[in-house]
Parts: structure tokens; sequence; C-alpha cells
């Protein structure tokens, strides 16, 4: 799979209609990838689950100081875990891949919280 690289999310970063549609590909190649292809992309560095992966978090650091997520509207959008986390669906799924790739957790349930937070990404319009 061709993976999308930190340049492109970044250049995808500089308008929201971009961000989105960067972090719905993002999504999409996590949630269709194989266990191979996303273990060997994982541990190459290739792609990964936290804001550094999220062209939405590099909008709001290039415009703000650090985290000031606001006006993100994948934020506005969904329930949030904490006040300071992006949404339930991204931690869910934050939490699956972790827990997949580091600590022999359950590829389906990585499977489940990818497709969720693709899908819920696709419900979203800016």
């Amino acid at each position: 799979m061709k993976w999308l690289t930190q340049t492109e999310i970044y250049r995808a970063s500089r308008s929201k209609k971009k961000a989105l549609a960067c972090s719905q590909e993002h999504w999409r190649q996590l949630s269709t990838a194989t266990a191979k292809e996303l273990r060997e992309a994982a541990c190459e560095g290739r792609i990964g689950t936290d804001d550094s992966w999220c062209a939405f978090c590099k909008h709001d650091k290039a415009v703000s100081d650090y985290r000031l997520c606001s006006a993100c509207p994948v934020k506005a959008a969904g329930t949030h875990f904490r006040k300071y986390y992006c949404v339930l669906a991204w931690r869910r799924a934050d939490t699956a891949f972790d827990s997949w790739l580091h600590r022999g957790g359950s590829w389906h349930a990585w499977k489940k919280a990818s497709k969720a937070m693709y899908e819920f990404l696709m419900s979203i319009e800016v």
C-alpha cells in the first residue's frame, strides 16, 4: 500500500477541506490494510494513529500554540473522551491499535475501531 507521508499530511493541513480528505484517506488505509501491511508500516514508522498523523491536529498546531482544537470539525462533531482528547472514536481506535501492535491485543477489535473512526470521519462536513 502507498501510505500517506508526513509531508502529504502537513500539506493537507493548510486547508480544512484538504485536512478532512487526508484524514479520511489515512483512516481508510488503516482500516483496510492487512495485518502484515499494518505491522510492517508501523514498525518502519510509516503509519500511526496519534496526533502526528492527523492533518487537523497539524492545522491547529500551525495556527495556534498547542493542542487548541476548539475549532476542529472532528472534535466538534463527536463525543469526547476527555477535555483535551479527540473524539471517543479516535481514542478507541488509538487504544486498539496500540494494544494489537504492542501487547498482543485483538486484531478484530482494531479492525472494528478503525472502521468506526473511518465512518465517523466520512460523516463530517467542513
